[in-house]
């Protein structure tokens, strides 16, 4: 059972780098200090934050077991 926490907060880990590189790529995307309004890759940012919404999703659920099973295990 640790060797699956451990899994899972080595998963949990990945998804939160993840997360944050989408999240900075989108901040960059529809930045309008950085673009003009007119060239902003909207359509690429929405996709990212389609993926995004997955990811969060993801790591609510590996952070879920990852508190039931150090539950069981840590009382």
């Amino acid at each position: 059972m640790k060797g699956h926490l451990a899994e899972l907060e080595e998963k949990k880990k990945r998804l939160a780098i993840a997360m944050r590189g989408n999240c900075e790529r989108v901040g960059m995307l529809v930045n309008p200090l950085i673009s003009d309004l007119a060239e902003m890759r909207i359509a690429e940012a929405a996709q990212l934050m389609d993926e995004i919404v997955v990811q969060q999703a993801e790591l609510l659920n590996v952070s879920a077991k990852i508190a039931s099973i150090s539950a069981e295990l840590y009382g």
